[in-house]
């Protein structure tokens, strides 16, 4: 009975040991998994304070090289801006000085022009009445040989002009090779006051000064056959001669010629046209021709009957 007893307490005591062995297990295991638990939420904290903090750096470098952008997008505008600035005051100020020498050579050229005009009017009698001479001359008192008058004289004076152009440049570019014998470079000369740019082999042909030589016979081809209108229009509508009249359609003339050819060189020179010298040439050449041929030989036409 003892024995039994004993075992039965023995049996109990190891009941209690394996069921306190089973609460001490349950206990450990649920702190695990609280750990493993309190573990995995730090693990995502952590990550998702790494993944706020790469995205954020990410947003912050997008958002300076996006700022870096707009400041380099700002700075080639302002750039740019500056630069257009500077070339449009460049420009302006090259348009203010070349206008300045198309006028003193148009104001120039109206004085020289009447004054060989109103010479020209005595040349053929002072030459003993040379046949040659009457060619460029009048010969007589009649209005077409009273054309003569400004188409000679503007020959004259662009030619002139013409010379003294070609003379400054190669002077210049004499110097210029005599510092640097390189060719093909451009440089700077203050001939008509102000700096231009011209090339020492002459490409660049389609310059503004060069075209005075054609917008001058331009208005040379206007001026000339201004004369014609201005006097019978005058004496159309008066129906009669006024000598001082005569004598101020001449200079009146000679003031359309270069208004003409003024107008033409700002306008060639805003717009850049082409260079249309060899037709402008051709139609004063041909005009030349037809005065040296009409000069002896006439036609029966009012224009050609010499008044006198």
């Amino acid at each position: 009975m003892l024995m039994d007893n004993k075992k039965s307490n023995l049996s109990i005591s190891s009941n209690k040991n394996s069921m306190a062995e089973k609460k001490i297990t349950g206990k450990e295991k649920e702190d695990k998994e609280n750990i493993k638990e309190s573990e995995n939420i730090k693990e995502k904290k952590n990550t998702n304070k790494f993944e706020n903090m790469n995205n954020k750096k990410n947003t912050n470098k997008f958002k300076n090289i996006k700022n870096s952008e707009k400041v380099k997008k700002y700075k080639n505008i302002n750039e740019i801006g500056d630069i257009k600035k500077k070339k449009n005051n460049k420009d302006i100020n090259e348009f203010e000085n070349i206008k300045k020498f198309y006028k003193s050579y148009v104001v120039i050229g109206f004085f020289v022009v009447g004054i060989l005009g109103t010479l020209f009017h005595f040349v053929y009698d002072w030459s003993g009445q040379m046949w040659f001479v009457g060619l460029f001359v009048p010969v007589n008192e009649s209005t077409w040989e009273h054309m003569k008058l400004l188409f000679v004289p503007m020959l004259i004076y662009i030619m002139l002009g013409n010379l003294y152009i070609k003379r400054q440049e190669f002077m210049q570019s004499k110097k210029y090779k005599e510092k640097n014998r390189s060719n093909n470079i451009k440089i700077n000369r203050d001939i008509y006051g102000y700096n231009a740019e011209i090339v020492n082999d002459r490409q660049d042909k389609n310059n503004e000064l060069h075209q005075i030589g054609y917008t001058g016979l331009f208005g040379n081809i206007f001026g000339t056959w201004s004369i014609p209108f201005l006097f019978y229009g005058y004496k159309g509508i008066l129906g009669f001669e006024i000598a001082w009249v005569d004598i101020s359609t001449f200079f009146v003339a000679v003031l359309i010629a270069f208004a003409v050819q003024y107008h033409v060189l700002i306008y060639s020179y805003k717009k850049q046209t082409q260079n249309c010298g060899k037709t402008v040439l051709i139609v004063n050449l041909a005009q030349l021709f037809v005065f040296v041929l009409l000069t002896y030989h006439p036609l029966n036409l009012g224009i050609f009957i010499s008044p006198v």
